[in-house]
Order: C-alpha cells, then structure tokens, then sequence
C-alpha cells in the first residue's frame, strides 16, 4: 500500500504525473511517426509477389495491420488522488456558488413579495379614494341636473308670457309691429275685452335681415296678461292661421336648452305617436302622457324603459334617446384591478 501524499506533494505528482504522460504520449507519437515513414521507404521498393517484376508496389494488408497503434499511459496512484481532490474542490466551489445565487435570489424573491404587498396596500388606498370621489362627482352631478333645472324653468318662466310668430314677411313692416299682432289675432278671439289685449312688447329677432336666408325672421310678443296668452296658444293649436293670405306658424317661447331636450326626446315621442298616446310638455321639462284616463310624467332624469313598462309599450332601446342611456362609471374592487372579471 502506498501512503497519501501531502496536499503540495500530491500538485507536485499530478505535475509530474501529467508532464509524464504528455511526453510519453508526444515521444510514442514520434516514434509511431519514424516507424510508418521508415516502413513506406522499404515498402515503396516492395514487389508484389503476383504481379512479377513489374509489379504495381502497393501495401499489403498484412503490411496496414501491423502498423503500431500509441497507447496512452494512465496515471499513477499519486496523479489519480490529485485528480480526485481538484474534483471535490470543484464540487465544493460549485456548491457554494449555487447556495450563494439561490440565497441572492430568495433574497430578491422576498423583497419582490414586500414591494407586491405595499403596492396593494397604496392600490387598495387609491381606489377607496376613487370610490369616494365617485360617489361625491355622483351627488354632484345629481345636484348640478336639479340647478339646471331649476335655471331652466326660471328662463322658461320669465317668458310664460310670449309667443313666437313665423312667416310674417319683413316687407310689411311699415307701423309698429303691435298692431299687426292684434290685426292677426283679435278676430280670432272676439271674446277676449279690448283691456285684456295690452302688449308689452312685440319685435323681431335681433340680428337684421339675412342675406343668403329668404325667411323672415320670427317675432317676439310678450302679452301682459297671461292668460290672454294662453287663449291664443290654445285657439291657434291645430287651426291654420294666415295672414294676407301667408300661412303663419305660431309657438310658445322657450329657452334654447328646452328646444334642444325637445329634440333629443323626438324618439320617445315617435314612439308615443306610433301608438297613439297623447302627449304634451310640461315645465320644468318634463313629458306628460295622457293614457288610460291616467296622466304619467316622465323626468329628464327617468327611466324611459320603466316608463314604457308603466303604459304596456315595447322596452326597447331603439325608442330611448341616448342621452338618456347613461353608463355610471365603475367603482374599483378588488376583482377588477387584479383582473379577475376579465378572466371571468
């Protein structure tokens, strides 16, 4: 048995052991060099022995056998010990390299997990936040539709008392326009007492005459007495009213807000019209229906799909206008900013 060397000795042996077995390899492969050049020599001069004289002096067979083939030395007892403790310090330095990456990257998987857990802490505050100005914007915008409303039957109010005139010709303007008004509608009410006709007022938009517009523009009349006003409206709805022989349109006077809602309903109105429910205007704006010896009203802030349900109507959307279809805006849960409704 031999005695294991000294961790020096044992690098001083694998030294030795590996400069041996290189230079034995490197002399064998010398050696095997000289011996097939030396054999060539003497083979080139080599006759065959079925060809004659002449022959064709090719190798054997016999002669590429026996060629010499190196062999390699292996090492010694010393030189294996050497190679086995260079192999267990690697085993050492790569064990502790990898403990040393997967400390760093548990390290790292950890403070990953601290920033997720703040970062849904500030989320979590962010949306109650979101949710709170959500509901405030909400009451707001609640509040801002009841003041609009409220400012629109104040205008609407302060002309309770007007009508508006269309088709007049702005040639046959020569006197004031009062008279005019009364040459138009006093034959029309007989009834009404000569008092009851004061006109406060009576002038056509302002603006001047349109160039490029051949219609005249419309005239104001604002009548003292309310129900004077009412009279006319009443008389003129549904009966055709002219003036020297010009058809006449008459109307109530109303904010332009008022108008522009009136136009947004016209499907809520179609629909009403389509099945022969009568309906009419109310102030503030709202829209009366007349069913079933019932009067309903519905609200700018209703529900035109309940309101069709009320009344036995289709509940349809084509019927509802679609500033009426307001989508509220989403409050933020958990589920939706960690995705699970789209997963869903």
């Amino acid at each position: 048995m031999f005695q294991p060397a000294r961790p020096a000795d044992a690098n001083e042996d694998a030294a030795k052991s590996t400069k041996w077995v290189t230079s034995g390899a490197v002399n064998s492969g010398l050696d095997t060099a000289n011996s097939l050049e030396s054999r060539k020599n003497r083979d080139s001069h080599e006759i065959h022995p079925d060809s004659g004289e002449g022959g064709s002096g090719k190798i054997l067979p016999t002669d590429i056998a026996s060629i010499a083939i190196p062999i390699v030395q292996i090492p010694g007892p010393d030189g294996i010990q050497c190679i086995l403790a260079q192999m267990k310090e690697d085993r050492i330095f790569l064990a502790g390299e990898i403990e040393r990456n997967a400390r760093e990257i548990r390290l790292e998987i950890q403070a990953t997990g601290n920033q997720t857990a703040t970062l849904e802490v500030r989320v979590e505050a962010v949306a109650k936040v979101h949710n709170d100005l959500l509901l405030q914007s909400s009451e707001w915008g609640t509040r801002l539709d009841a003041l609009e409303v409220a400012f629109e039957d104040l205008i609407n109010r302060s002309r309770r008392n007007n009508i508006k005139i269309r088709g007049i010709p702005e040639t046959r303007d020569k006197g004031p326009v009062q008279n005019l008004v009364l040459e138009i509608f006093r034959p029309l009410l007989p009834d009404i007492p000569e008092p009851r006709w004061k006109i406060d007022r009576a002038h056509r938009l302002s603006g001047g005459p349109r160039r490029n517009d051949k219609r005249p523009r419309d005239i104001i009349v604002r009548f003292q007495y309310h129900s004077t006003k009412d009279a006319v409206v009443r008389k003129c709805r549904g009966m055709e009213v002219t003036y020297r022989e010009k058809a006449l349109q008459i109307f109530q006077d109303l904010s332009p807000s008022t108008l522009l809602e009136r136009r947004q309903w016209k499907p809520i109105t179609d629909h009403l019209r389509l099945n022969n429910i009568p309906f009419a205007s109310g102030h503030p704006f709202k829209l009366l229906t007349f069913h079933n010896e019932q009067t309903r009203a519905l609200l700018p802030t209703g529900d035109p799909g309940r309101f069709y349900q009320i009344m036995g109507l289709d509940t349809s959307e084509g019927v509802t206008p679609l500033f009426l279809q307001k989508t509220p805006l989403p409050a933020l849960t958990r589920e939706l900013y960690d995705g699970r409704e789209n997963q869903s």
